[in-house]
């Protein structure tokens, strides 16, 4: 089932590029989200130094609710979100599907022909966003997550048709 976006708590909310001062913030809601599945300190940190600039965070007044974190593939003309994740007291209001848009229009601008991600078999809320933004899914992936625990590699085809 898919939220309906109340357009009153997601107006008050700007969408910008990852600052470094962001950092902990983005650490914390890393360790929120995924648990066991989150990135280390040191992988997040890489990860954020190579993103070229396909780095969005989503605040609420002074308060960081989410963000998404991406690299690209010039040569493979291929991006991947590495992660997307909004804090669970924000979810359902539009801050997710804002950080998509923002990502596939920031690949589009880099020339990339299809963006991809992964998510938990298990997570059809997100799921159902990224179906609503066009995505498809392209590939199961066994024990993705860890044994038992199985993945979606989704797809989005990003040239124009022709």
């Amino acid at each position: 089932m898919v939220s309906v976006v109340n357009p009153a708590a997601s107006s008050a909310a700007a969408l910008r590029r990852f600052q470094w001062r962001d950092f902990w913030a983005v650490y914390g809601l890393t360790r929120h989200a995924f648990g066991r599945d989150a990135f280390g300190m040191d992988m997040l940190f890489w990860r954020a130094l190579l993103s070229g600039g396909g780095f969005w965070v989503s605040q609420q007044g002074d308060e960081m609710v989410g963000y998404c974190l991406t690299r690209s593939s010039r040569w493979r003309g291929r991006g991947e979100v590495v992660a997307v994740a909004v804090r669970a007291d924000a979810r359902g209001r539009g801050h997710g599907r804002r950080l998509m848009e923002e990502t596939i229009a920031f690949m589009r601008t880099k020339r990339m022909r299809e963006l991809r991600l992964e998510v938990a078999v298990t997570n059809t809320p997100a799921q159902a966003l990224y179906r609503s933004l066009g995505f498809v899914l392209h590939e199961h992936l066994a024990n993705y997550y860890g044994t038992g625990r199985h993945g979606w590699r989704m797809r989005l085809d990003l040239e124009p048709p022709q």
